[in-house]
């Protein structure tokens, strides 16, 4: 053989190689984007009975508030049961009745009893108070005094708006602390911007939006750039102030909504209520493990607990069950993480696990490595 023709050959045989690399490399990546190697565990975790303490930075002083890197994709699930570690999931979520203190009466008011939250007030001439009271009761369960009204009036005239006063309500720790529902949520956005109670087929409206694709924000940022409730401010001289930021229109939020959707679809064919939204869970929980897995991806935190204990962290979540799902890959879209966990039975059985009522699933890219991380927070 020439030389010429041997380098010919060299060469060609270099160029072949190159792309099998490349060919190679493109298939693995798009392949193992996600592993289902699977780790599924129980915890020790008694309920606390103790109600944790509200923030008080703009309440009244007199307020009370009653190494190796692990496998690419993981999943994690407990009940609140002081017993044994069980040593699988199916031991881990068998008895939805104990510890439960997620309803907890938190007013006076007899759990069967449903008060007019409205009884007493003059709705035509919707002012400070009337809006005050209303938060009140809605929110902290309680009612209105004197001297806290006083409060409230006073940071009026320094400056807090509507939206500042009823944002920190309704979505501060005293109301989180209760774990309220989408229901109550929605009743009390309604009848603190309106005056009035919703009709069934209104509450069942919004709530039907914010169980499956607006937060929680959204609504309230509905109803207080409505022109009903600017003119109720207008005549009063309240100052609504601006929305709050809300995520509905987030890559990480809508992500979220779809992967709950592909999720249903697969409880509803087996039979199984849907799973709701939840706003705290997936913001404080689910977004907060997304971030933290992309430093230490693990079920265990990089402080050495569990990845349960961000509940405690957080104080507003008191549940039955509680599960977590991890995974992490190179241009892992929602559909494609959602389509591994439910082709993984592991993973699968906690989706349809008949105990979980609400499904979070945070979202985090990392331009360190280039990898998408996604956490998923079920609970009921």
């Amino acid at each position: 053989m020439k030389k010429r023709d041997f380098s010919i050959v060299a060469l060609f045989v270099i160029i072949l190689f190159a792309i099998s690399c490349i060919l190679s490399y493109a298939f693995f990546d798009s392949k193992t984007d996600i592993d289902m190697a699977v780790f599924v565990y129980g915890r020790i975790a008694a309920a606390d009975s103790s109600q944790p303490v509200s923030a008080t930075d703009i309440m009244p002083d007199s307020t009370e508030s009653s190494a190796e890197e692990s496998p690419e994709a993981s999943a994690a699930s407990t009940e609140n049961e002081a017993a044994e570690a069980p040593a699988s999931l199916e031991d881990s979520v068998t008895d939805d009745s104990k510890n439960d203190i997620s309803n907890t009466e938190v007013s006076d008011i007899p759990a069967t009893e449903t008060p007019d939250v409205t009884a007493g007030l003059d709705i035509s001439n919707y002012d400070l108070s009337t809006m005050m009271t209303l938060l009140y009761r809605c929110c902290l369960h309680r009612e209105l005094d004197e001297p806290g009204l006083d409060y409230w009036s006073a940071q009026i005239d320094s400056g807090l708006t509507v939206s500042d006063i009823a944002g920190y309500i309704m979505f501060g720790e005293e109301f989180m602390s209760t774990t309220p529902d989408n229901e109550s949520f929605a009743k009390a956005v309604y009848t603190v911007f309106t005056g009035t109670t919703p009709d069934e087929a209104t509450l069942n409206s919004l709530v039907e939006q914010i169980n499956y694709t607006c937060s929680r924000e959204n609504l309230f940022n509905t109803y207080l750039t409505s022109p009903e409730f600017l003119d109720l401010c207008n005549n009063s001289g309240l100052v609504p102030g601006d929305p709050l930021e809300e995520p509905d229109g987030t890559d990480e939020w809508q992500r979220n909504v779809r992967i709950l959707e592909l999720c249903n679809e697969e409880r509803a064919a087996n039979g199984l209520d849907k799973l709701l939204l939840n706003n705290d869970l997936w913001q404080r929980i689910a977004m907060g493990r997304s971030w933290e897995i992309s430093k230490y991806f693990s079920h265990t935190r990089s402080n050495g607990s569990s990845c349960f204990s961000i509940y405690s962290d957080i104080g507003t979540f008191y549940q039955n069950f509680e599960a977590e799902l991890i995974a992490k890959g190179k241009h892992l879209s929602a559909d494609k993480v959602a389509r591994q966990w439910l082709s993984s039975k592991e993973h699968r059985d906690v989706i349809l696990n008949p105990d979980a009522k609400y499904l979070a699933t945070g979202y985090y890219h990392s331009d360190t490595d280039n990898k998408d991380y996604y956490c998923q927070c079920l609970t009921g």
